[in-house]
């Protein structure tokens, strides 16, 4: 199986996967969008009925009441659990940084769960001329934002790590899992330690109204087969942890954040990562999260939530898991409310 199609199959595996995990028919209540292009794909989903002309869209990118309904998909990314129900449409841009207008995108009635967005779906009037959008009104919408997940880790130098780790910083040991068995090992003794990515820089993140988001830079450029966790504790006075966010990388420039919570066997969907070389962002959006873990979030004080991060290597026969550091909510800086 080549690159370009591995990168596919996982696509669908993956939208495959959040049909099962929420045990209802998907579409009515929800579609997944993969944006086929190297740019920020800006968008809403409207009734069929009410779909505008370009000047519709102007409006909504003025309408502040509106600019919350505004989402986004990254650059060759892929958005899952949007909701939308028959007899909707997408209108959106493709946004690229420097244009002093935008190209726009109308895509006709949604009539699948899985729909592709790319520069051949371009609006065009009669006399096939692509509609687009000025800059600055796009503009004023994104920086509402304090970082966008777009593989663009400029908008992240304002703000400090929350953790960072010298170059001569090792585990104290190392978690390998052959089959179904564990043991610690030393770390002089890992086959993957130093590798793929697994040696992490520096972590960033922060919490908006709507969700919460991390940075991460690495000292090996990122492969697939490298994990990044977040095992989430409410409070540390029970054995293990509540919830798990794993970021796996499997191919390609983009993927799922999935939570993992204590007897489920499969996980949730609640977010989206891209990475570039040595840097990695990624989100969680508060409305994914079962509602059994919004009510935690919401009745526990924020002191009481910590995190144990930690990189991960699987191989065709094993995996290892190296610990970092425990990282507190309260350490996180919040951006409330949130903008897209």
């Amino acid at each position: 199986m080549g690159v370009s199609a591995d990168i596919e199959y996982m696509k669908r595996l993956a939208v495959i996967l959040v049909m099962f995990v929420f045990a209802a028919p998907l579409f009515s209540q929800s579609i997944t969008i993969e944006n086929d292009e190297d740019a920020l794909f800006l968008f809403e989903v409207i009734d069929t009925d009410s779909v505008p002309a370009v000047s519709r869209m102007e409006n909504i990118l003025d309408s502040q009441p509106q600019r919350d309904s505004l989402r986004y998909v990254p650059p060759q990314g892929v958005l899952a659990e949007v909701p939308a129900e028959e007899g909707q449409s997408i209108v959106g841009v493709f946004v690229e940084p420097g244009r002093s207008k935008h190209p726009l995108v109308f895509i006709s009635e949604l009539r699948d769960d899985y729909i592709t967005v790319s520069r051949d779906d371009l609006h065009r009037d009669e006399d096939r001329t692509v509609q687009s959008l000025a800059a600055g009104p796009i503009d004023t919408v994104l920086n509402r934002k304090p970082v966008i997940i777009d593989n663009d880790y400029h908008d992240w130098r304002d703000f400090d790590a929350i953790a960072s780790f010298s170059s001569g910083f090792a585990p104290e040991a190392v978690e390998l899992t052959r089959g179904s068995r564990s043991r610690e090992r030393g770390v002089s003794d890992s086959f993957y330690w130093g590798k793929a990515g697994t040696r992490v820089a520096k972590l960033k993140g922060l919490t908006t109204g709507d969700g919460a988001y991390l940075m991460l830079e690495t000292r090996e450029i990122i492969a697939p087969g490298v994990s990044y966790y977040l095992y989430a504790y409410d409070g540390r006075e029970r054995e293990g942890a509540s919830a798990t966010v794993e970021i796996a990388v499997t191919g390609g420039a983009n993927g799922f954040v999935f939570l993992w919570l204590p007897g489920r066997e499969s996980p949730h969907v609640v977010g989206e990562f891209v990475h570039d070389g040595f840097y990695l962002e990624a989100r969680v959006e508060f409305s994914r999260l079962p509602e059994t873990v919004r009510t935690a979030l919401a009745d526990r004080a924020a002191e009481q939530i910590s995190f144990d991060f930690s990189s991960a290597y699987s191989g065709a026969r094993m995996g290892e898991e190296f610990f970092y550091t425990t990282l507190y909510a309260r350490d996180i800086v919040d951006h409330s409310p949130g903008g897209l």
